[in-house]
């Protein structure tokens, strides 16, 4: 895909998140009760408190039947939190048609073949650093951070205040 400039950042009105990968590492830990566990970094999840706060919808999209984690991120404002999803363009495709909004103003971001189908369609598709190959060759921007690890926060910075990493 081809890169974007700042402007098509700062017009993103959804925000559509993976967990495993993009807001934790893909780390799962699973204990003696087979418990499942996720880690989150926080400055990830002050990016997604920003994005809501300036008035845009964030909405997460997981393959994974796991609710480790779920009711922190609708602590965020996460709203809906879309979990065990087995063909994520379906629900992505239902969300942005309920808000009537134009695909040029979706951001998705995902870093595994699962994510490939709403990547392409999203108008501005967001890899983590650590995606895949696949991934990162339909994104048209792949963050400096690795997933779990502060590429939320990135495209949250982006997104918010119209600055490039590092500016």
């Amino acid at each position: 895909m081809s890169a974007l400039d700042i402007a098509s950042f700062q017009a993103v009105r959804l925000v559509v998140l993976d967990i495993d990968g993009v807001l934790s590492d893909g780390t799962v830990s699973i204990d003696d009760e087979d418990k499942h566990r996720r880690v989150f970094d926080i400055k990830d999840g002050l990016g997604v408190v920003r994005l809501v706060q300036s008035e845009r919808d964030v909405v997460v999209i997981s393959s994974s039947a796991s609710t480790a984690g779920v009711e922190r991120l609708r602590r965020l404002g996460i709203d809906p939190v879309h979990v065990g999803v087995s063909r994520k363009i379906d629900v992505l495709e239902a969300e942005v048609a309920k808000r009537g909004m134009d695909w040029s103003v979706v951001a998705y971001m995902g870093d595994d073949l699962p994510d490939i189908d709403c990547l392409e369609k999203a108008g501005v598709a967001v890899a983590p650093a650590d995606a895949v190959a696949a991934v990162k060759k339909v994104a048209n921007y792949v963050t400096t951070a690795r997933g779990g690890r502060g590429a939320v926060r990135e495209l949250s910075d982006l997104i918010v205040d119209g600055a490039w990493p590092g500016e």
